[in-house]
């Protein structure tokens, strides 16, 4: 039943605006769950609470025309308008002026209220589908696939998760508020109807032409929209990348260079706006036109039927107050279909971020780790074969020391150990300390992995060294500093309060790096990863690093990774061939 309910709707969608992905957004409303009965709830109650709106609106304006413009006798309530006098049998009201002028300036008043609380619900509505959608779009960043998110450009997916986000919450906001606008319309329609059908006619006969030219306008829109995002998302992608080095500039100064390279998108997103918005103001002015062409029809009514101006104008007070409500509504929907058009092209990115695919789920091993095997591991990226037949061992107390050159493979072989990258062929196998192997496809150990480059936040030792859901204490911070040799220069810097400067500027490299091992400690790993971390150091860091990591060694297990020499006692080397 669902399938046949679904398939009409998508067609209807497809028919009015061609242009607009919807299978993107049924699968951002899908992953987000934005069909689950709080949000179907809330959206019943916004609706009907509009509709009460619209209809006290309709019966406050038919009484106002029937006071201002019509035959209302006051003295016999002889009324010439059904409509009115439905209305007057309906309310318990006297057929006087004041009683029906009391009775117009309550509904009107009543509609007031219900307007508020419709209006608070539809901005309420509005900023939690904006949090869902970027909570699921970080959280879905976060637990991606490491060897799917390697290759994507952040800029791009912190926009998405972002800007795009909030447009995309619009995007379904102006779904909800046109239907809303067309629902309303059509209330209003049926109310017009019910003081002349003649009169309601014509505005239907103004209202399909008017109404085709306004899907082209949308189309077109539709399509500026995907140009637009796709400059946008470039913007921020190079913006990110050339703030992020931005160091790299400074010393190269060529900042002007990377400046018109940033600004060329820039360029390109003005132009664009700028043809959006004229798209916009061609949509303003149809629905401007409408009430033009409304009086031209009614003249040329009077001149064709020789009915007198006079009498048509009194029809026209009635319908045509009612029917520029309809117009006023009708406004709302194209007005928010324009908005769904010109935000549409957020769907393209955002339904990429959602759609990343998920890291595999995968076991803890529930022992310590005494050792890690690789046999006959093998590994391609990109149809090109980066490891193959890798044979190694790594155990406690004797570090396993990966050797390479630059590009052999050091860094996916070490991706493969923590498990973060899934073997082509061959196993990595964890040892336990029962003697238990356990499988990397299907366990993934506690495992901590320090890079060359520590990302540091911007916030305090103590926030970076531990995560915000974790209850450590200081003494275990200070304890995991002292084991790398960190614990006095903390000290001297002003202790766990210090905030750091964002990436950690503010710390030298070898600094930087022991703050970061010890950051990996605090988590108590079992397997203890170090990714070129004494590169760039003078040797008398150099030196000391070596000796923290040969000490951690009897309690984890180590694999470094390295292009230098490395003089660490009882350790177990393996060097990558140039031609694997």
């Amino acid at each position: 039943m669902k399938k046949l309910i679904k398939t009409p709707i998508k067609r209807v969608l497809s028919l009015a605006l061609p242009h607009v992905e919807w299978h993107k957004a049924v699968a951002i409303v899908r992953a987000c769950n934005l069909t689950k009965v709080r949000i179907a709830t809330l959206t019943l109650i916004y609706y009907l609470g509009s509709t009460l709106g619209a209809l006290l609106d309709g019966a406050g304006l038919i009484l106002l025309v029937e006071l201002v413009a019509g035959e209302f006798r006051m003295t016999t309530g002889a009324v010439r308008n059904p409509a009115v006098s439905f209305l007057l049998d309906l309310l318990p009201i006297e057929k006087g002026l004041v009683p029906v002028y009391l009775a117009a300036l309550l509904l009107f008043l009543l509609r007031a209220f219900v307007l508020l609380f419709v209006h608070v619900l539809d901005g309420y509505l509005q900023a939690k589908t904006r949090q869902v959608i970027q909570k699921k779009g970080i959280t879905a960043i976060l637990h991606g696939d490491w060897e799917y998110l390697r290759g994507i450009r952040v800029g791009q997916k912190v926009g998405a998760i972002t800007e795009e986000a909030l447009h995309v919450a619009q995007f379904f906001m102006a779904i909800l508020r046109t239907m809303q606008g067309l629902l309303l319309a059509t209330v209003m329609s049926l109310m017009a109807i019910s003081v002349s059908i003649p009169s309601a006619i014509i505005f239907v006969l103004v209202g399909i032409p008017a109404s085709l030219t306004l899907k082209h306008l949308f189309g077109q829109q539709s399509k500026l929209s995907e140009k637009l995002i796709a400059e946008r998302q470039g913007f921020y992608a190079s913006v990110t990348e050339r703030l992020s080095g931005l160091f790299q500039l400074k010393v190269e100064d060529r900042l002007d260079t990377h400046l018109d390279h940033a600004l060329a998108f820039q360029k390109r997103l003005t132009g664009l706006e700028i043809k959006i918005w004229v798209l916009r103001a061609w949509v303003v002015f149809s629905n401007a036109v409408v009430p033009a062409l409304v009086l031209l029809l009614f003249y040329l009514a009077s001149l064709l039927t020789g009915e007198p101006l006079k009498d048509l104008l009194y029809l026209l007070a009635g319908v045509g107050a009612l029917g520029l409500r309809v117009l006023g509504y009708v406004n709302v929907a194209t007005g928010n279909i324009s908005s769904l058009t010109s935000v549409s092209g957020s769907l393209g990115p955002v339904y990429e971020v959602l759609t990343i695919p998920r890291q595999t789920i995968k076991q803890t091993i529930p022992e310590k780790i005494t050792g890690v095997r690789t046999r006959n591991l093998a590994y391609s990226y990109a149809r090109r074969k980066v490891l193959t037949e890798v044979n190694l061992d790594a155990d406690l107390a004797s570090p396993l020391v990966i050797k390479g050159s630059s590009g052999s493979g050091k860094t996916t072989l070490a991706n493969l150990l923590a498990g973060l990258y899934e073997p082509g062929e061959g196993s990595v196998i964890y040892l336990g300390t029962s003697g238990a192997c356990y499988d990397s496809r299907e366990y993934r150990p506690r495992a901590g992995y320090v890079t060359q480059d520590i990302h540091l936040f911007h916030d305090t030792i103590r926030n970076n060294l531990r995560s915000t859901e974790s209850a450590v204490s200081d003494d275990e911070l200070w304890e995991q500093l002292a084991r790398v040799g960190a614990r006095e220069f903390v000290q001297r810097t002003g202790g766990l309060d210090v905030v750091l400067a964002e990436g950690g500027r503010s710390l030298s490299g070898g600094e930087k790096r022991r703050i970061g091992i010890a950051r990996v400690l605090v988590r108590k790993p079992d397997i203890l990863i170090l990714d070129e971390v004494t590169s760039g150091l003078d040797d008398r860091i150099k030196r000391e690093l070596e000796k923290t990591i040969e000490e951690l060694s009897h309690s984890i297990v180590v694999v470094v990774i390295t292009h230098e020499p490395m003089y660490i006692e009882n350790h177990t080397s393996f060097t990558i061939p140039d031609n694997t």
